[in-house]
């Protein structure tokens, strides 16, 4: 693991000083905490938290996916978990149920007990608060491990009180679900290509599953994991690692336990139904079938008879979502940016947001962490942190859909940990050159 040279003043590997750090930590995971608990009760309900609540309960109560193909399953479950001792009931018998109508089924499952309303969103809102502290955990976690216990704490007060993360902490939306997921599947993805351990892979690929289960912008990462492995074997080449991997490889790997994650959660989430529909006519199977030389229509009957019995998960949810919301980036949405109304998006309206919202002192930090650039040696690992955030600015001036800085959420954490290196640099003094050991993460 990278461990980073440490001057005589610093108490880290001092197991009496040791405490001192774990001490401060807890101050600000606090911190997050009560600034968390104030906004939760503070803020105003914003549109996509009804819909989700509503969708997520329906889950838990009816086993049907059809409500909210916007997004995958997982966030609605996690944030309608604490909701299950209040007994609510799902509308099935409303024609907003039979229609898929998201919006009218909404309505009437929030407001059948108008008195509830206010404890169903602040309930719904908690358990994201919890991700956000598990995201925090991470973010020390990560840095500490790669700069030292100095660096640990410098990004974990960046994230502690970053406004955008305490914004998208406080409400019941799947922004930070994602964020944390895909944060955390990078951590264990850099892990194992540094020690090769199966442990760190897995872990890797169950994370990066919960995130394509958390939105389906997660599809986006895809690639950007494989630019990962890719970068971090040719640095590690050049640094002389003992491990190398296949890029192609390792990625596939991480892929196939993702996917075996998605189809595992909506096997035990949703009830199963038959291949084919029994009451269904399959045209386009019969063509599909007929286009086979040598099978005879009793053939194709036996076919389409074996496929009504053999019972699936209702995966195809998520394959539909994912379709839809290609067709939604096709078609685009109108945006309101500097004055201006665009059919489809501009391009620089991601990059605008990030300049925007993103606090001056942390755009100050980045500015101090390039003036540092011919100073501290860059590493594989900052390689490996630096390939998201550049693939995410880039990906984002691409986007027909503009709605907002919390789709460029995960960029913050990542900014922190690589920013940490700075700051810890300001605070201790000390040239933190990470030091290479056999079989870590590098």
């Amino acid at each position: 693991m990278m461990r980073p040279e440490r001057s005589s003043e610093s108490p880290h590997g001092n197991p009496g000083g040791r405490w001192v750090y774990r001490a401060v930590a807890g101050l600000l995971v606090a911190a997050f905490l009560l600034q968390g608990f104030h906004s939760i009760r503070a803020l105003s309900t914003v549109t996509d938290e009804s819909v989700d609540v509503a969708a997520g309960y329906s889950y838990w109560a009816t086993r049907d996916a059809r409500m909210n193909n916007e997004h995958p399953v997982l966030i609605k479950l996690w944030l309608a978990l604490p909701l299950l001792p209040l007994r609510l009931t799902v509308p099935t018998q409303d024609p907003s149920w039979r229609d898929r109508d998201e919006s009218a089924f909404t309505r009437v499952f929030l407001y059948q007990d108008p008195s509830k309303v206010e404890r169903i969103l602040l309930l719904a809102r908690f358990p994201i608060l919890l991700l956000g502290v598990l995201l925090a955990v991470f973010v020390r976690k990560w840095a500490g491990e790669l700069w030292g216990p100095e660096a640990g704490l410098a990004a974990l007060f960046l994230f502690v009180f970053d406004p955008n993360v305490i914004a998208n902490g406080s409400l019941a939306t799947m922004d930070l679900g994602l964020a944390a997921f895909t944060f955390i599947s990078m951590y264990y993805v850099w892990r194992w290509l540094g020690s090769g351990r199966q442990g760190d892979g897995l872990l890797a690929g169950v994370a990066l599953g919960c995130a394509l289960l958390s939105k389906y912008t997660a599809l986006a990462f895809l690639p950007i994991v494989l630019a990962q492995c890719a970068v971090y074997q040719r640095t590690a080449r050049a640094q002389r690692a003992p491990r190398r991997c296949a890029p192609l490889m390792r990625f596939l790997q991480l892929a196939g336990v993702a996917m075996i994650v998605v189809i595992a959660v909506y096997a035990v989430a949703f009830n199963w139904h038959p291949l084919l529909a029994v009451d269904g006519e399959h045209r386009t199977v019969r063509s599909a079938l007929a286009r086979i030389p040598g099978l005879t229509g009793a053939h194709q009957a036996q076919i389409i008879g074996l496929a009504q019995r053999i019972w699936v998960p209702d995966v195809e949810s998520y394959v539909k979502g994912a379709i839809d919301q290609r067709n939604h980036l096709i078609a685009g949405d109108h945006i309101f940016v500097m004055g201006r109304v665009f059919p489809r998006g501009v391009w620089y309206y991601y990059p605008l947001a990030l300049l925007l919202k993103t606090p001056i002192p942390i755009l100050l930090l980045v500015l101090l962490r390039l003036s540092l650039h011919a100073r501290l040696r860059v590493v594989a690992a900052e390689w490996f942190l630096a390939v998201p955030i550049v693939s995410i600015v880039i990906l984002s001036c691409f986007s027909t859909v503009d709605l907002g800085i919390r789709y460029l959420l995960l960029l913050y954490p990542l900014l922190f940990v690589w920013l940490s290196r700075a700051v810890a640099l300001a605070v201790v003094g000390t040239s933190m050159r990470p030091v290479n050991r056999r079989n870590r993460p590098g």
